[in-house]
């Protein structure tokens, strides 16, 4: 079952996406968590059911003793992504999920900017696109106004005439 968290965050991902609300029973037998599951409300909150309380997720579901240095960023980050992917088609609100998620991925960030694959582990690059992305996409947008296409047109415009008034000024002077 190594992985198997991450796989299970796969699953979730790739039904919300095809927008697979119900669909054949899952025969998983050596996946107790679920064997039998048909639809996608049920296999996302089997998924936030194996989150910590500080927002992480292990890196697999059968750990004898898990410890700290089992929570994984990079479960972690598929897992609140694949929640956020979620929780418009599901009954379910996985808000407060998906916000301790990337809290807690938040706080695995070094000084650096790079992020530990685990609590005191090692940066690792893969992991850190991973969460970074979870990170932006999660990110609250509340009462921040949507850029409109000629904003950023403007925006660009400006920037390249700023740009080349900079490049020319430093040459003619």
């Amino acid at each position: 079952v190594y992985s198997d968290i991450v796989g299970l965050a796969g699953g979730v991902s790739g039904l919300a996406a095809a927008g697979t609300t119900s669909f054949t029973a899952i025969a998983s037998p050596n996946h107790a968590l679920i064997n039998g599951i048909d639809n996608l409300q049920a296999l996302a909150d089997a998924l936030a059911g194996l989150q910590n309380a500080n927002g992480s997720w292990y890196w697999h579901s059968n750990l004898a003793s898990p410890t700290s240095s089992d929570e994984d960023t990079q479960t972690t980050a598929y897992a609140l992504m694949a929640l956020l992917a979620a929780d418009d088609l599901a009954a379910s609100d996985y808000t407060t999920a998906i916000v301790d998620a990337r809290n807690w991925l938040l706080s695995m960030q070094t000084g650096t900017g790079g992020f530990m694959s685990w609590p005191g582990g090692t940066e690792n690059t893969e992991v850190e696109g991973e969460a970074l992305q979870a990170i932006v996409v999660s990110a609250p947008t509340a009462g921040i106004p949507a850029a409109s296409t000629w904003g950023l047109l403007a925006m660009v415009l400006i920037g390249l005439a700023a740009g080349i008034g900079i490049i020319f000024g430093a040459n003619l002077g």
